[in-house]
């Protein structure tokens, strides 16, 4: 929850959230980088925004519904992303 500008000791600070997805139409995992850490066990680190413009092919973003958001998570554990396209998300701490 930390961000780049904050002070060193605040900048990595870390909290538990739910990320739900609703009305997901698409979605798509790369594979893990082979060397990565896919196969320890638990929690994953990730960073999630908004993709980036040519992540998804544009034939598939055209027959998608306006209003659909397009989501990238960078899954640091595996060196890897999930992008998603989907209707809604909602973030919530816990």
């Amino acid at each position: 929850m930390g961000l780049p500008n904050d002070p060193p000791e605040s900048r990595e600070r870390y909290r538990d959230a739910i990320i739900t997805f609703s009305g997901v139409k698409l979605l798509v995992a790369e594979c893990p980088d082979a060397s990565s850490a896919f196969l320890a066990p638990g929690a994953v680190t990730f960073y999630a925004e908004r993709s980036k413009p040519g992540t998804f092919p544009p034939e598939l973003e055209e027959r998608l519904a306006d209003g659909t958001g397009f989501y990238s998570l960078y899954v640091l554990d595996w060196e890897s992303s999930i992008h998603l396209a989907a209707d809604e998300v909602e973030f919530e701490w816990v």
